[in-house]
């Protein structure tokens, strides 16, 4: 896949919308954000913590969260709907960077195992932009060929990737959150912050180097 078949996400071209946890908005050639966590990346208090504060977020929207929030979130106008996402992985985002879980990624090698993992087939079946592999999470930016490679490939790159890291780090079971949080560029003032927001989250986490491994293209 090369940089001329990519582009923003197009309301008038063809899409479609898979719903897991989170919804997934999938169009062919169409720059998305993508962010993996660790299994264990967020334990049972932070996850109760996290839950109250979307709670406030789905409130603060005049939706309510004990009923179907994301059915009428999907009604309002796109950039009302961008705006709340936005917010939601930001607070997510912010638990991430507190660094719970065992932080295999902080692991040099299991780190560039992602990464490499991630560009393996890039500009083939899709095109990568920006990566930074984090001590419990990934954020990636990436434009896929069709939608069945899209649902596929996070599939794969996730089941190998769990094997290399349980296998360097002497552990078993399950590393990856089955779910994704993603989300499909609109507009080039929203590509630019990401490609950012990937930029800065080692030193806005307080990495230090070696502590990641970032990755950035340019266009």
């Amino acid at each position: 896949m090369k940089k001329d078949e990519v582009g923003l996400f197009e309301k008038s071209k063809e899409f479609s919308v898979y719903n897991r946890n989170f919804p997934h908005w999938i169009q062919t050639g169409a720059l998305c954000f993508v962010t993996w966590r660790a299994a264990d990346s967020l334990p049972e208090a932070a996850i109760r913590q996290l839950e109250a504060e979307i709670n406030q977020l789905i409130l603060r929207e005049n939706l309510n969260p004990k009923f179907d929030w994301k059915a009428e979130l999907s009604k309002r106008p796109g950039h009302q709907r961008a705006r709340f996402w936005k917010r939601l992985f930001c607070t997510r985002d912010k638990y991430l960077d507190a660094g719970y879980g065992r932080c295999l990624l902080d692991n040099k090698e299991c780190a560039i195992e992602v990464e490499h993992s991630i560009l393996h087939f890039d500009e083939e079946r899709y095109f990568v932009t920006d990566i930074v592999v984090m001590p419990n999470h990934v954020h990636f930016i990436a434009a896929y060929k069709d939608e069945d490679t899209f649902l596929k490939q996070n599939t794969d790159w996730k089941r190998f990737t769990a094997r290399k890291i349980n296998r360097l780090c002497g552990v078993a079971g399950d590393f990856w959150q089955v779910d994704q949080f993603d989300h499909l560029i609109r507009h080039s003032g929203s590509f630019d912050y990401y490609r950012k927001y990937i930029l800065d989250n080692p030193r806005n986490a307080g990495l230090s180097g070696g502590r990641y491994r970032h990755f950035s293209k340019h266009l």
